[in-house]
């Protein structure tokens, strides 16, 4: 009965696995708590861009927050003569998300205008650049963001208006796979160069030259434009606090690439601590996948432990597996007795021990057992209660001289 409980239930197990397999995906998505220190738009601390919105809005601009390009798609743009995707050091945008961005923007059939505001742009940003700039600028040649780490914390920028601010750890515009400035001057002077117009420097740029370099550029064309700014400190709350001229020059920068009435869109996917870019299809057989990765970690770790351990450590470990494995099968096999006993409906019959067949000798010698016998009239029936006296003696008295004469008779 226990042998076909077993095997019903492995039979059970390997279908629900058969099952798990051929279930379809599950969508997951992931949410996680904004950190302080980003400058999502979503974000009203100090480092956050959350009043830049409300300065926008003061300008007459919509605002919206979405998630992905889904939503971007489902978007209701009437009443808008055009549309602006605003990033400001967006931190989870990969190539393969920019791309359905830019598609998502340019399907709703307006002017598409981007803003890119940061002074470490990850890939999926400089892709955006790139590919905008193409399509919406027709650019042979486009700019980006130059993916340089920021050293110097004491700058100075120059803008078009003649605005100058004080800022620190700063990037400059670059081309493409370049970490040189695409431009550098003596002297920060209004500069318009195949389709870009150069609307701020910053000094010093290089560490090695006394040179001025591109802080801020645009390009505009038939199916919109787009602004690069290689600094997002000018756009952040603690700024707009600190300074009213960060907050005008923020505002000139992103209307000199717009046009009429604006739809300003933030797409909290692009910042992975708000929310992950996309769902996440996660199938049963995951679960499988992680146990076995759980079970190569521990695998990993006791070859890593024996081989920086020595001999020593690999003795020490296995005598404590031993040990470990010895006390649990010891308290299996108690813990089993314990359990045959209490499914017994009654106690076991105790075996005769020793004390027992004292009993036994003692009852014959009382009862008289070898007169009676020898009293017997048949010889072979008298000879035959005899050995049988005699195996009782061997078995209960052992080695005793009583047993070793009956065994004689």
């Amino acid at each position: 009965m226990e042998l076909k409980k077993r095997w019903i239930a492995i039979i059970i197990l390997i279908l629900g696995l058969t099952a798990a397999l051929e279930m379809s995906p599950r969508t997951v998505v992931l949410r996680t708590t904004l950190p302080p220190t980003s400058t999502c738009p979503c974000n009203d601390s100090p480092y956050g861009t959350s009043m830049l919105l409300d300065a926008l809005r003061d300008e007459g601009m919509g605002v919206v927050i979405v998630s992905g390009p889904g939503e971007i798609r489902a978007l209701n743009t009437s009443g808008y003569d055009s549309i602006l995707l605003l990033s400001i050091a967006a931190d989870a945008a990969d190539e393969g998300y920019a791309s359905e961005e830019l598609d998502a923007l340019v399907s709703l059939g307006k002017p598409v205008f981007i803003a890119i505001i940061d002074e470490y742009p990850s890939q999926g940003e400089i892709a955006l650049a790139e590919n905008a700039e193409k399509a919406l600028c027709g650019a042979a040649e486009p700019l980006v963001i130059a993916r340089v780490v920021p050293s110097n914390p004491n700058a100075t920028a120059v803008f078009r208006d003649g605005v100058v601010l004080q800022t620190g750890y700063t990037s400059y515009i670059a081309r493409p796979g370049s970490a040189e400035p695409a431009i550098i001057s003596t002297e920060p002077k209004p500069v318009t160069e195949a389709g870009y117009v150069i609307e701020g420097w910053v000094w010093p740029a290089l560490e090695e030259q006394d040179v001025w370099a591109p802080l801020a550029a645009r390009c505009t064309g038939a199916g919109g434009g787009v602004l690069l700014v290689a600094d997002s400190s000018i756009f952040i709350n603690e700024a707009f606090q600190a300074n009213n001229l960060y907050r005008s020059e923020a505002i000139r920068l992103i209307k000199s690439v717009t046009s009429g009435r604006t739809l300003v869109v933030v797409d909290a996917g692009m910042y992975l601590s708000v929310q992950a870019r996309a769902a996440v299809e996660v199938h049963p057989s995951f679960l499988l996948v992680s146990v076995a990765r759980v079970y190569t970690g521990l695998e990993n770790r006791v070859l890593g432990l024996l081989g920086s351990r020595g001999l020593t450590g690999a003795v020490a470990v296995l005598a404590g597996v031993a040990i470990l494995l010895f006390s649990w099968g010891s308290s299996q096999a108690a813990s089993g007795v314990g359990e045959k006993r209490a499914r017994m409906p009654h106690p076991p019959p105790a075996v005769p021990g020793k004390l027992g067949c004292e009993e036994i000798l003692e009852r014959t010698r009382r009862t008289g057992l070898e007169s009676l016998i020898d009293r017997i009239p048949d010889p072979e029936v008298r000879r035959e209660a005899r050995r049988l006296y005699g195996v009782i003696l061997e078995e209960c008295g052992g080695r005793s001289l009583l047993g070793r004469i009956a065994r004689l008779i």
